[in-house]
């Protein structure tokens, strides 16, 4: 299914679905929740553990975060949307 990190396939070698359907920016959606949420947990629970002492260690590690995550999760992200997209709207022609 994948050619590289973030190419896949034009289409399915077994069953020629085509794997480009709406994928990239599917997976951007889900991309930016899951940052998202990542992010904000970091910060809140590091204003937690610290009292709100630990300023820079938590913005620094948030905008690490913010940086990382997509990068390392578009794969996945793409991955669950192709999924999500072939059971709730399968191409024409598929049993």
């Amino acid at each position: 299914m994948w050619l590289s990190w973030w190419e896949t396939a034009g289409d399915c070698p077994t069953c020629e679905i085509s794997l480009d359907r709406h994928g990239w920016l599917a997976a951007m959606w889900i991309n930016t929740w899951f940052t998202m949420s990542v992010v904000m947990a970091w910060i809140i629970g590091g204003l937690v553990i610290t009292r709100g002492e630990g300023g820079i260690w938590v913005t620094g590690g948030a905008i690490w975060l913010a940086l990382l995550v997509p990068i390392v999760m578009y794969r996945y992200a793409k991955s669950l949307m192709l999924r999500l997209l072939f059971r709730l709207d399968p191409p024409e022609g598929t049993p």
